[in-house]
């Protein structure tokens, strides 16, 4: 199993056929804005976009430029579905969404696979112990390029699975958890180091469950709605004011136009803004007395007291 083919034009078809299933589930609502909640959206696209996309891109040895082609896509397709701007940051679309990028669930397949061939006793199995002894890492190798992504996941060596094939649910499990455990490290970290993200809660990430925004607005278009600002706030793709003046240092300043007391920040914005308080209030003293159930109100008040002295 060696392979010279390009996989550009696989990823050129392996897209378009995902770009062609969203547009057919356009009518069900599945175009972000105004559409259906996110979460069903993610739903439609595991079970139904997804193993389309990826469909035999297992069986072919992708380049590093195709697996960026591919989660660029992806990527683009959560941020549509999230109704969040182009410019947000990955780590946070995929921290809100729940997912990891699409080239780990390739990478999944093709162990799986692997795992496959070296349980059976078949002429697969027999054309793995040639190539595994006689190539050596540069090769085209299919068998070879499944042996550098066991390292990448720090899996075992393949010639030891090779000689010891893991049992089907056991592989299953392990090779699940490496891969979840890989991408989520590699997320979180890259994430700490984004300061649009610095309100967005890093350990509610758990690859599979959107975040709580979407999961409590239902069908509701306005609820829907709602959602999509709290995800721009925590992403910090939501336009304030102070990031206007940002771009635009001649002609605006930072000062909230509402008001015009104070910089427009998120915390500003949220907690502060005079011009607001009236739609602010009744929310804020739900807020407090859930607070004040599990004593946390008066480590918040304090917060809240220093963004007024600010």
């Amino acid at each position: 199993m060696t392979t010279n083919t390009q996989g550009q034009g696989h990823i050129d078809e392996a897209i378009s056929i995902g770009r062609k299933t969203t547009y057919a589930l356009m009518g069900a609502g599945l175009h972000g804005y105004n559409g259906i909640n996110p979460k069903i959206c993610l739903q439609i696209w595991n079970i139904y976009i997804k193993p389309r996309v990826i469909y035999g891109l297992e069986n072919i040895k992708l380049s590093n430029g195709d697996r960026k082609r591919l989660n660029q896509y992806h990527k683009r397709w959560l941020k549509q579905m999230l109704q969040l701007p182009e410019r947000t940051a990955d780590e946070g679309v995929y921290i809100i969404a729940g997912e990891i990028p699409i080239e780990a669930e390739i990478d999944r397949k093709i162990l799986t696979q692997l795992m496959q061939i070296f349980r059976g006793e078949d002429i697969e199995k027999d054309i793995a112990e040639r190539q595994l002894a006689v190539k050596d890492s540069t090769s085209n190798s299919w068998f070879i390029y499944a042996g550098k992504i066991l390292e990448k996941y720090d899996l075992p060596k393949i010639h030891d699975l090779l000689r010891t094939p893991i049992a089907k649910g056991v592989w299953k499990k392990q090779l699940t958890e490496s891969i979840i455990n890989f991408w989520k490290h590699d997320i979180l970290e890259k994430a700490k180091e984004k300061s649009s993200l610095k309100n967005l809660d890093l350990k509610d990430f758990k690859v599979g469950n959107i975040h709580s925004i979407w999961k409590h607005c239902n069908e509701d278009t306005l609820a829907v709605s709602k959602a999509g600002i709290k995800a721009k706030l925590l992403t910090g793709t939501y336009l304030l004011q102070s990031n206007v003046a940002k771009f635009q240092q001649k002609s605006e300043t930072a000062t909230c136009k509402l008001c015009g007391r104070q910089d427009e920040t998120v915390e500003h914005f949220i907690l502060i803004c005079e011009a607001i308080e009236p739609q602010r209030k009744p929310f804020m003293e739900k807020f407090r007395k859930i607070l004040e159930q599990h004593d946390v109100w008066n480590h918040i008040q304090v917060k809240i007291y220093n963004c007024y002295q600010s």
